[in-house]
């Protein structure tokens, strides 16, 4: 309201951060105001006043750290699948977030604890977690719930299910223990749990569970993330069965501790690696591969789980061919892509885009750019500056039918709700942006979902090669029915 009414100060802090602040919907009035009250309590006390106008206008605000989005006359238009349901509880941030496909059709699961399979335009309860998982939780954060889940490439006939989820933290044991000082604390726990079932074709799931392995985590901030299996591949290939899972900094960043998500002693930031069906890791659930690239290092506190790291929210990542893409969502100014090189440093968090940072200090101060990363670090191979968008929705290589998008990397911003692709035989073209057409009409993803912040996520059903947009306000699947040029 204050942007729209022009008031200058609000118009300034738009600029500089380049989106409207969320609602917060997840917390209660009372929190509310003890929150406000304790900013207050501590600006007095520390004798602190608020950054002048002239002060906010002379930083970053009008810095560009990544090139244009560009136009194209790329069209799709799409159709509306399924609506799924939402219940009295669900928050205003909570909805629909991944897609997988199986043997038996397309599924899609609801941070609150569902996962759906969808028949004939219709959402059929599959799996419900808050039925058989107690310590189950879904606040306060906007990434808290049912993060992510996989079906094993043989689920058809070994009935095995991976989720992810958080739950409230009971001392339960977790393969990072000791990770950080006391007074840091530990606000929550990422598990990954196998169900097993013995009807693979059954609907609902009915099966058993056996804990995989849980992350302590500091705060509720860009936590456990995706979790997917390498598709398309036979059992002669070294990544059949072996399960990867994304998780962020867990907020670390911002608590002036940016060293827990830049170091392979750190699970927090990376990309992990793991044989669920091992016995030789951390805990005896799960297992490290053996050609894993830290799997025989000589020091003991590494953890040899990992895959890639230096990243600060890992949200959604694809393979194209042998190549694995991950979508890592920014902090202040820059989105990206890269491209894993196994045992690869990202830079977060002393890198963002391609310019050097200290989150430390200023998490808003961008150094220069940067023709090589920090210490080695790897650079991202498309960045897209938060002027464009404030999210990245990782999305996937479509090798569909639709001859207008074969080939490329599509994806997507979670807030503005803008539609992206790029080439990936030729990532210096940059970023292009595709158009919506719906009843003949121009229009875009706010208009559709009615909102500005779209909580927007790509899905790609890797069996069908069938493309997806996911929105949670709306809670609704649509699915890109045309693309053509024009």
């Amino acid at each position: 309201a204050f942007i729209d009414a022009k008031e200058p100060r609000a118009i300034a802090l738009f600029e500089k951060y380049k989106s409207e602040m969320p609602a917060f919907a997840q917390l209660k009035k009372n929190e509310l105001e003890a929150l406000v009250s304790y900013i207050e309590e501590r600006s007095n006390a520390l004798n602190t006043s608020p950054l002048s106008l002239s002060e906010i206008q002379s930083s970053d605000a009008h810095r560009r750290f990544a090139p244009p989005v560009k136009p194209s006359n790329l069209y799709i238009e799409l159709e509306d699948v399924v609506n799924i349901p939402r219940t009295s509880e669900h928050l205003d941030d909570k909805g629909i977030t991944t897609v997988r496909s199986a043997f038996h059709g397309l599924f899609i699961n609801d941070q609150m604890g569902q996962i759906y399979w969808i028949n004939n335009k219709k959402a059929e309860l599959y799996f419900d977690l808050r039925k058989v998982t107690p310590d189950f939780i879904f606040f306060p954060s906007i990434g808290a719930g049912l993060g992510s889940f996989a079906f094993h490439p043989d689920f058809e006939n070994n009935g095995l299910l991976y989720i992810t989820h958080n739950e409230k933290y009971a001392g339960k044991p977790a393969i990072n223990e000791n990770d950080w000082p006391d007074s840091v604390g530990t606000e929550h726990q990422w598990v990954i749990e196998e169900w097993k079932t013995n009807n693979p074709n059954g609907i609902p799931f009915v099966g058993t569970r056996r804990e995989v392995l849980r992350i302590n985590t500091p705060t509720f901030g860009h936590s456990g993330q995706d979790l997917k299996f390498h598709p398309n591949i036979d059992k002669s290939h070294p990544d059949y069965g072996i399960l990867f899972y994304g998780h962020g900094d867990g907020g670390t960043a911002n608590l002036g501790l940016p060293q827990y998500s830049h170091h392979i002693r750190s699970v927090l930031g990376s990309i992990l690696r793991i044989d669920p069906q091992g016995t030789n890791g951390v805990l005896p659930t799960y297992g490290i591969p053996k050609d894993n690239p830290f799997a025989e290092h000589e020091d003991p506190k590494v953890q040899k789980e990992i895959y890639a790291y230096g990243f600060r929210n890992p949200y959604r990542f694809c393979w194209n061919d042998e190549d694995l893409y991950v979508a890592d969502i920014g902090e202040s100014d820059v989105e990206e892509l890269n491209v894993i090189i196994p045992g690869g440093d990202y830079g977060w968090a002393t890198q963002e885009g391609i310019y050097g940072k200290d989150v430390a200090k200023d998490k808003t101060l961008m150094f220069d750019r940067m023709d090589k990363g920090v210490n080695n670090s790897i650079l991202p191979v498309i960045t897209y500056d938060h002027t464009d968008g404030n999210a990245i929705s990782g999305g996937s290589v479509y090798e569909g039918d639709l001859a207008a998008l074969k080939g490329k990397y599509f994806f997507g911003d979670i807030v503005k709700g803008r539609l992206f692709y790029t080439d990936p035989n030729n990532f210096d073209q940059g970023v292009f942006e595709v158009n919506i057409i719906r009843d003949g009409e121009p229009t875009n993803m706010q208009e559709l979902v009615g909102i500005k912040r779209t909580h927007l996520r790509i899905g790609y059903d890797e069996i069908g090669h069938d493309l997806y947009i996911l929105t949670k306000p709306d809670n609704t699947l649509r699915k890109v029915a045309k693309a053509y040029f024009k």
